[in-house]
């Protein structure tokens, strides 16, 4: 169980600010995984369609569209690029898109 966080200031703020980044670029990184691994899942289903069908296997279409995933990639790739990690670029703006909340 973690420690209960102290409720007195930090007398190291630029360790907190530090932490905070840290968290925040894991869960981004963590978010752009789940992304990759979806766009992943697209990739096989339209190979799987493209063989003959006595090669084919089952598989169930994706259920995200390939373009929100996309979107979403390049939006996640966005933040992870930003040197100050201040947070407050479109993919924040845009959390409670659907497809931004499909995949947390």
């Amino acid at each position: 169980m973690p420690p209960v966080p102290s409720t007195e200031p930090s007398p190291f703020p630029s360790a907190d600010a530090a932490q905070a980044y840290l968290r925040r670029r894991r869960h981004l990184l963590v978010r752009l995984v789940r992304v990759e691994r979806a766009l992943r899942r697209w990739d096989a289903w339209e190979t799987n369609l493209r063989l003959p069908e006595e090669l084919q296997q089952p598989r169930d279409q994706p259920r995200r569209r390939h373009a929100a995933l996309d979107e979403l990639q390049r939006l996640l790739a966005e933040e992870l690029a930003r040197p100050d990690g201040s947070g407050t670029g479109e993919a924040e703006r845009r959390r409670a898109s659907p497809a931004a909340g499909a995949l947390r």
